[in-house]
């Protein structure tokens, strides 16, 4: 992947994102909204800076020109996603969504795909390279063992490739939501993001409930993911 800058605050709700995002100009970021605030960001208009490096280190940004050096260099990573010979700028505007992993990105390259344009050409170009990645994926995932990390794969997977049919994906993403071993996991999942809810809720009380109902999820399900996410201040 290449290096990707994710903004992330504790003041705007995930539904206000896209508009305070398109305000900043800065639509091409990753942006997140925290409202139980994990990182300790001030909101008293001091902007922190972080980034975590290939390695996994965690570093600091000391200036704005850092952050352009930082994200343009050859270390900043690669392309999930290399298509040679494309010619069309829509085709071009298209893969980057792709390589981004906007919603539905895949689904519209399907279809364009079935133009008949310079457009619909380029369009098969990067589906021919697209398709096979998916589909290792799905087989890596079948093999996988039943846990939470398998069906949250599996999850990703099928969402992102809409318009690919991934039929087998499909069905044990379907049988692991059944799946005894993954009953708990699944539950405080489901609370989890009630709580996440009631976190951005403007009704009055809301918000304190949602901190009071993770609490009560971190005590009844420890030993999940959501239970031990819930757990985390």
């Amino acid at each position: 992947m290449p290096a990707t800058l994710v903004l992330v605050t504790p003041e705007v709700t995930a539904a206000e994102l896209p508009a305070f995002s398109k305000e900043f100009n800065m639509e091409n970021a990753l942006w997140a909204s925290d409202p139980a605030n994990s990182l300790n960001i001030s909101t008293k208009n001091i902007l922190q800076t972080s980034f975590i490096s290939m390695g996994g280190k965690a570093d600091f940004f000391e200036n704005a020109g850092q952050v352009k050096t930082i994200m343009s260099a050859p270390s900043g990573g690669v392309f999930r996603y290399v298509v040679e010979g494309l010619t069309d700028p829509k085709a071009r505007e298209l893969w980057w969504m792709i390589e981004r992993q906007k919603p539905e990105a895949v689904k519209t390259l399907v279809s364009v795909t079935k133009q008949k344009s310079p457009l619909g050409a380029d369009a098969v170009k990067i589906l021919a390279v697209v398709k096979p990645t998916f589909e290792k994926t799905e087989t890596e995932l079948l093999a996988a063992p039943v846990s939470m990390a398998t069906y949250e794969s599996l999850e990703a997977l099928l969402t992102e490739s809409q318009g690919i049919e991934l039929k087998k994906a499909a069905a044990r993403h379907k049988e692991l939501g059944k799946a005894k071993e993954l009953k708990d996991e699944l539950q405080a999942r489901s609370i989890y993001r009630q709580c996440q809810e009631q976190l951005v809720s403007q009704k009055g009380g809301a918000p304190e409930a949602g901190k009071a109902n993770l609490a009560t999820l971190a005590k009844k399900f420890p030993n999940t993911k959501y239970g031990q996410l819930a757990a985390v201040k």
